[in-house]
C-alpha cells in the first residue's frame, strides 16, 4: 500500500510539474539595420539618438561614422564645416535631404548619409 502511495504522489508531482506553463515572456526583436555616414568635402559629422546631447571634437573629428541601429530609431545629425568650407547639404540614400546643419532621421532600411560640405 505504501508504494501505491509513493507512486501516486510520484505521478501527481510529475504531472504537476510538467502542466505547469513557463510564462511567456514576450521580447520584442527589434529589426537592426546598418547605417553609415560620411563626409565630402572638409569638416566633420556628429550624431545621437534623439534626445542625446551632440558634440564636436577638434581632438578627434569624426568623417566616418558606420552604426548599427535599431528600426524606428531617431537619429539627429549636425555638420561643422572645417575653416574654409561650408555646408552645402545631407543627402540620405543618395537623394538631397536637408540644407540645414541639423538634420533627423528615422531609421526605417540600411541607411547612407553624407554630408557635403564645398569650399568657400
Amino acid at each position: 500500500m505504501k508504494k501505491v502511495w509513493i507512486f501516486l504522489l510520484i505521478g501527481v508531482l510529475v504531472l504537476g510539474l510538467t502542466g505547469c506553463k513557463k510564462e511567456d515572456k514576450k521580447v520584442e526583436k527589434k529589426t537592426m539595420y546598418t547605417v553609415n555616414a560620411n563626409i565630402e568635402g572638409k569638416g566633420q559629422i556628429a550624431y545621437t539618438e534623439d534626445g542625446g546631447v551632440l558634440s564636436f571634437s577638434d581632438e578627434n573629428p569624426i568623417t566616418t561614422l558606420k552604426l548599427t541601429i535599431a528600426e524606428d530609431t531617431k537619429l539627429v545629425f549636425d555638420a561643422n564645416p572645417d575653416e574654409g568650407y561650408k555646408f552645402v547639404r545631407w543627402t540620405v540614400d543618395g537623394e538631397e535631404y536637408s540644407t540645414e546643419l541639423q538634420m533627423n532621421v528615422t531609421i526605417k532600411a540600411n541607411t547612407e548619409v553624407v554630408a557635403i560640405f564645398e569650399e568657400e
